[in-house]
């Protein structure tokens, strides 16, 4: 797939809902290899080395699988979901996540493609906004204003990973410290993203901080 306003060769299996924060269902039936295990029952939390970021930061590529096989995938860089393995109509496993297919492109081609972002999401007019009278002025990085945080934002930071408990099927927590004046931002930010994909087919995506 092509495209258009950017040129850029996507990978695409078929179609992801349009907020990947959203609760949803997916039934599955799939088969995934062990790499570094953590075992919830049958349900699991695997992790391999993925690639080295331009600046030297190693990031890693997480699995995480249900006990009915349903398989999806997740780097520390920016918190992308690369996969989600569902059965097709002749029970064959495929990717249904649209995303990009290296480390590299992740790092420098536009789009948000199954990303954490932040520390806003959507667009600051202007690249400024006023609080408590003072008024800061952003990155821009979409024409004058600031989109998503800016260009160097959360989506593009290397997150640290923890295994969390989940009694019904496996789940990881993400953990990033943005300091004062990240961006332009006022304040330090911890935020922390929890990923679980329970035992009956549900992605749950919860963000805290």
């Amino acid at each position: 797939m092509m495209d258009r306003a950017s040129g850029v060769s996507l990978r695409n299996h078929g179609t992801l809902g349009a907020n990947i924060a959203r609760v949803f269902a997916i039934a599955a039936a799939l088969t995934c290899g062990i790499i570094d295990r953590t075992a919830n029952a049958a349900a699991t939390l695997d992790h391999a080395t993925y690639g080295t970021t331009q600046g030297g930061q190693a990031v890693e590529i997480f699995t995480m699988t249900n006990d009915h096989g349903l398989r999806v995938r997740f780097l520390s860089l920016g918190g992308v979901i690369t996969e989600i393995d569902v059965p097709d109509r002749s029970g064959r496993p495929d990717n249904i996540v649209l995303g990009l297919n290296t480390l590299r492109e992740y790092e420098t081609l536009p789009g948000h493609f199954g990303a954490i972002t932040g520390r806003y999401a959507n667009r600051i007019g202007g690249a400024q906004f006023t609080l408590g009278g003072q008024t800061y002025h952003l990155i821009a990085n979409n024409g004058v204003s600031s989109l998503h945080g800016g260009p160097n934002a959360l989506d593009h930071q290397v997150w640290t990973v923890s295994p969390t408990p989940a009694p019904d099927g496996v789940a990881a927590t993400l953990t990033y410290v943005s300091k004062d004046g990240d961006q332009n931002f006022p304040g330090t930010l911890t935020a922390h993203v929890t990923y679980t994909l329970t035992n009956d087919n549900a992605l749950r995506i919860r963000l805290h901080v």
